[in-house]
């Protein structure tokens, strides 16, 4: 669960570390969190398999609502 990352550069190398680390090549999930509308793509060739929404210290009920109302993406 990768959090506090300044980039998706930052993830591209996680996941080439994580990669290396597993002798067998197993398939694993790297998790992340992102603000809301953020462009998933960089994220996604970074290669994240879950990203989880980051409000910040203190969410607003709007910008919850918001994300909710969207629905998944």
């Amino acid at each position: 669960f990768a959090i506090g990352l300044p980039g998706h550069d930052e993830l591209t190398e996680l996941a080439a570390e994580t990669r290396e680390a597993r002798p067998d090549g197993a398939p694993f999930d790297l998790i992340t969190e992102l603000p809301p509308d953020t462009d998933l793509g960089p994220w996604e060739r970074a290669g994240f398999t879950w990203a989880v929404t980051f409000f910040g210290p203190q969410p607003t009920e709007v910008d919850v609502r918001a994300v909710i109302d969207a629905g998944p993406r």
